[in-house]
């Protein structure tokens, strides 16, 4: 159990991380308009969070003039859900966290397509080095946590459907569940 809610932690603070991440690069960019290094960074690792912010984007609404904190109030919450063990809320988190990793990717894959002219029947374009990294392992770390998040309710729900009954070792319990009683028709 531990270690399904390290990994729906993980992967949930790694993809608020990210947005937290660029929003602070967007922000960075304001501040230091001339500073080669905040360019760099906005345009070599974060330059996939531009499709989530163009128009007709599902992402977009989160990338309001208050984005930055509100991810920041989001890890601060993930990490008390952690601390705390709260596994409703991490399984939570983990699944709008892949949710929103898949709209990313997808956004940013749209933008590829319609960008792109070439002859062939599909366009022949790869992301930069940069952006592929921080988009895989945003899919990677969401998934991992999804998953995990799954996997561990059936498990939950599997231990509960074949659990025996509390009161299986007495004599007057009646039941199928009970080791005595036979399941004839």
């Amino acid at each position: 159990m531990l270690r399904t809610i390290n990994i729906q932690f993980f992967g949930s603070a790694v993809v608020v991380a990210a947005f937290a991440a660029a929003e602070g690069a967007v922000r960075l960019l304001d501040v230091f308009p001339a500073s080669p290094f905040v360019w760099y960074l906005n345009l070599r690792f974060f330059g996939v969070f531009e499709a989530a912010r163009m128009d007709g984007s599902a992402l977009q609404p989160l990338f309001q003039p208050d984005a930055l904190e509100v991810a920041l109030t989001l890890l601060v919450i993930l990490v008390l859900a952690r601390i705390r063990r709260l596994r409703f809320g991490l399984a939570l988190a983990a699944n709008l966290s892949f949710v929103a990793t898949l709209f990313l990717a997808e956004g940013v894959l749209r933008g590829m397509w319609i960008e792109t002219r070439s002859a062939s029947l599909l366009p022949i374009t790869i992301l930069p080095a940069g952006e592929s990294v921080t988009l895989v392992t945003m899919v990677l770390a969401s998934s991992m946590a999804f998953f995990a998040s799954h996997v561990s309710f059936v498990h939950a729900v599997m231990r509960e459907h074949f659990a025996a009954p509390p009161d299986a070792d007495r004599d007057d319990v009646d039941g199928p569940f009970h080791p005595d009683v036979a399941l004839t028709p």
